[in-house]
């Protein structure tokens, strides 16, 4: 009996050992960022300005500006560099891509695009702990008022994770990759101010929130800065369906959105409705009142989309799997007991 006893207790040691070294390699990660990046200012800097470059130049200058980027890490890292244009957030503020396929967030046809105005090199690799200084040749266009907007993008890969889902057909394996982006913005300020051309346009309805949406176009090439107002939406028959306030954000030069707004609604329903918007622009009042339509295939395909999912196969739950050891731990434990006392 006591030889059955000491089975059973080295067996709960050691899963016990088990269980809390896996707790203690959970939460002793390393969670420094991998690179330390930073803007090296020239003397045209906008001396209030830090964390990005704005800079005070002239039409068709050249100049060089750099990147300082420290490597963190024991390892070399191949960094990816991406030049960017400066687009506007949908939801507001600053987006910084090469392009945006999206109707969400536009550049205008007559948008000046930094991307074609710099030089950079695609990739650097950094050895460990290492600091290099990575240089931006910039050339600025032949105009002389307003403002240009974009960004340098830095992008490293993380880990690679392979995943299996299981389901009816069988089962399925993908490679996730992740990766880390830092962004510094460039804005290359002109000699000359320019005069604000801000303007709402045609309201909508959109299955992403789901939200009604107005545009907003600011088609002038400079920030338009304190962008604020407040909504309501209305039905057919005039009936307030929900109502709230604009936050106050900025747009990129020459750039179009469609501004969303969640629909605080108990019930969506085909139909005919009224969104009146009221915006405040550098205290400046522009105010709209549109007509949209949501037809009974969006309806639809809103139910569908948020119809319950039930799993279908195997899922992959780590708590569970722990419970289900211990309670196996458990039912050997009291077999093994049984079993010694039997044979006593």
């Amino acid at each position: 009996m006591y030889r059955y006893r000491n089975v059973i207790l080295a067996f709960l040691l050691s899963f016990g050992f088990y269980f809390s070294l896996g707790i203690q390699q959970v939460f002793s990660e390393e969670t420094g960022p991998p690179l330390s990046i930073e803007p090296i200012y020239p003397e045209n800097q906008e001396t209030n300005t830090k964390g990005y470059f704005r800079l005070n130049v002239e039409p068709n200058q050249k100049q060089t500006i750099k990147v300082r980027i420290t490597n963190n890490l024991d390892d070399d890292q191949r960094v990816t560099i991406n030049k960017a244009n400066g687009f506007t957030n949908p939801v507001g503020g600053m987006l910084y891509r090469e392009t945006v396929d999206s109707p969400d967030s536009v550049l205008l046809d007559d948008a000046i695009k930094l991307v074609s105005y710099m030089t950079v090199d695609s990739e650097v690799i950094i050895k460990g702990k290492e600091t290099v200084e990575v240089p931006v040749d910039i050339t600025v266009p032949n105009i002389d008022s307003g403002t240009i907007l974009g960004a340098i993008r830095f992008v490293t890969e993380g880990e690679t994770d392979n995943e299996s889902v299981e389901g009816e057909g069988g089962s399925a394996n993908f490679v996730l990759k992740s990766e880390t982006v830092h962004s510094i913005a460039i804005q290359l300020d002109l000699p000359n101010s320019i005069t604000p051309d801000f303007s709402l346009g045609e309201a909508g309805f959109t299955l992403k929130g789901p939200s009604a949406y107005i545009e907003m176009k600011n088609d002038a090439q400079m920030i338009q800065e304190d962008i604020s107002g407040e909504y309501r939406l209305e039905d057919s028959n005039g009936n307030e369906l929900f109502q709230g306030e604009i936050p106050s954000f900025k747009m990129a030069p020459k750039t179009q959105i469609q501004y969303p707004f969640q629909w605080n609604y108990q019930t969506l329903e085909d139909g005919d409705y009224k969104l009146f918007v009221t915006a405040d622009v550098n205290g400046n009042e522009v105010v709209a009142e549109e007509i949209f339509s949501i037809g009974n295939d969006e309806v639809e395909e809103y139910v569908e989309r948020n119809q319950p999912v039930i799993p279908q196969g195997k899922t992959d739950n780590s708590n569970t799997n722990w419970l289900w050891m211990i309670v196996g731990a458990i039912i050997l434990a009291g077999f093994m007991f049984w079993l010694g006392r039997r044979k006593k």
